[in-house]
């Protein structure tokens, strides 16, 4: 789940297509749900209200990822997020609604002022108790969400260290054992 994916170009948008192709070429079956408005593409699934600017959100998100997860039943949710992502954590949410595993990747340093809008929103939704998996892109957007999460990560799953994204280093297959 991503905010953002193609046709809209940029970070989160060319690494998560290029993780779908990769996870599928390992026999993986992978679907895509995205509030980007774009032409339909196999496994995409294009959650799109009509919004100012375009923007990637959908008022009724949450409702529509619980259906989606729901119906799908996946083994695992994977949600690319950057510093503000309401889609995606839409996503979050419906995955913990849903009972479904969910692993978060941050994209994005959190700023200072991101960090207090984090903190404010883990008071008000106690995402801290959804027993999400965090990963990060990198050791240095790390530490901010570590700051954030607290010790534990961001959920009884933790913050995990950086992983690569399976981009340009060794195919993964299923079953691997990774790193």
């Amino acid at each position: 789940m991503s905010d953002c994916y193609l046709p809209r170009l940029g970070g989160i948008e060319v690494q998560v297509a290029d993780l779908v192709r990769m996870q599928r070429e390992a026999g993986h079956e992978v679907s895509v749900a995205t509030a980007t408005r774009g032409e339909p593409l196999p496994g995409v699934h294009r959650i799109v209200a009509k919004m100012p600017f375009d923007l990637p959100v959908h008022p009724f998100g949450v409702g529509h990822l619980t259906r989606r997860v729901t119906s799908a039943r996946p083994d695992v949710v994977h949600v690319h997020a950057g510093a503000v992502s309401p889609f995606a954590w839409m996503g979050v949410r419906a995955a913990f609604r849903a009972g479904v595993p969910c692993v978060v990747t941050v994209h994005s340093m959190w700023d200072p002022v991101t960090r207090a809008m984090y903190r404010l929103l883990r008071l008000a939704y106690g995402w801290q108790r959804w027993r999400l998996v965090a990963t990060t892109v990198s050791t240095a957007a790390a530490a901010p969400i570590r700051a954030v999460a607290g010790a534990g990560g961001a959920g009884a799953g933790g913050l995990q260290r950086p992983r690569p994204l399976g981009l340009g280093g060794a195919s993964r297959r299923p079953g691997a054992r990774y790193p």
